[in-house]
């Protein structure tokens, strides 16, 4: 059985997406790399607890950051593979 989403809700999340990137002085995301990030975070939300999302996320963010990942999608899979999550 899939999943249902509340369209309206998931185009809040790719907006606010974009603009905390913008904030934080991240270079901007392309609408792949907000989707990859945002079903990232639900995917460790259901593997392993529903807080995992916002952390596994926190991760990515720190890989970036540090250089152990070059662009979103790396780090939001080193993340993943870190938890023990399969993308």
């Amino acid at each position: 059985m899939g999943h249902t989403y509340d369209t309206g809700r998931v185009v809040a999340a790719r907006a606010w997406a974009g603009r905390a990137a913008a904030r934080s002085g991240a270079a901007e995301l392309s609408e792949g790399d907000i989707e990859r990030i945002l079903l990232a975070a639900g995917r460790a939300s259901e593997c392993i607890a529903r807080p995992a999302g916002p952390v596994a996320m926190l991760l990515a963010g720190r890989l970036l950051r540090d250089g152990a990942a070059g662009e979103p999608a790396e780090a939001v899979a080193r993340a993943l593979h870190l938890l023990g999550v399969e993308a």
